[in-house]
């Protein structure tokens, strides 16, 4: 049985506690926060997780679903002996480490996301990035995706957003197939696919792949034909 924890911001939605085991919610947004990686907030949802002593955490948005029966445990036989699971959007150069979907140990994701070192300029990857180097006891970013991180697509994770445009109007019809995992052509659902950041081929294989973004893919390659000086 999992435990959910839920934080956010602003008009809280109806009938949340049915669903959540704790709820951290601010009736005021926090506009510090956006478009930062709600540092904040998460490190409110990690520290309970903490304080009840999960050893693991899955970290994901809450307009999203994901049609696999055990997310939790799909990740946890993925992360193997890592300590981090990512996916998109994580980049090289510059570099950045995705923040929307996550999983890993809870003691190596309150490193990651330490709030005293996080740099409010462009985005929450760019912290997020650093926080993980530093997490990792490397001095480059290739070198600590090496060590600790082990990356799943989005196709993978079967990562179905309902916030991208049009999405739920055209699944809430589908409600019952969304929550028995049984969604056909679930592809053009997937998170960042709407918007046209990650097209993905039914051979589950990015369309336009460069190597400055990090998929399963390329992962490995790109890292070793770079800076990375550790090897699998």
């Amino acid at each position: 049985m999992a435990y959910i924890i839920l934080t956010g911001h602003g008009l809280k939605p109806n009938g949340l506690e049915q669903y959540c085991d704790f709820i951290h919610w601010e009736e005021n947004i926090i506009k510090t926060e956006i478009n930062f990686g709600h540092p904040k907030l998460v490190n409110i949802g990690l520290k309970h997780a903490n304080d009840l002593g999960f050893e693991y955490i899955l970290k994901t948005r809450a307009d999203s679903i994901h049609l696999i029966e055990n997310i939790f445990k799909f990740c946890q036989n993925k992360l193997g002996s890592k300590q981090y699971l990512i996916t998109q959007k994580t980049t090289l150069d510059p570099d950045n480490l995705g923040d929307l979907f996550l999983f890993g140990k809870t003691e190596f994701f309150l490193k990651c996301w330490n709030s005293q070192k996080w740099e409010y300029k462009i985005s929450g990857l760019e912290p997020h990035a650093k926080n993980f180097i530093h997490a990792s006891e490397c001095e480059i970013f290739e070198d600590a995706l090496l060590k600790n991180a082990v990356i799943v697509d989005i196709i993978n994770l079967k990562w179905i957003c309902l916030k991208a445009p049009n999405n739920w109007s055209k699944l809430k019809s589908r409600k019952k197939r969304l929550l028995e995992n049984k969604l056909f052509n679930s592809r053009k659902y997937l998170w960042g696919t709407s918007e046209g950041h990650f097209v993905w081929r039914r051979d589950l294989k990015l369309k336009n792949l460069t190597n400055r973004i990090l998929t399963e893919e390329n992962f490995y390659s790109v890292l070793e034909k770079s800076n990375g000086s550790i090897k699998r």
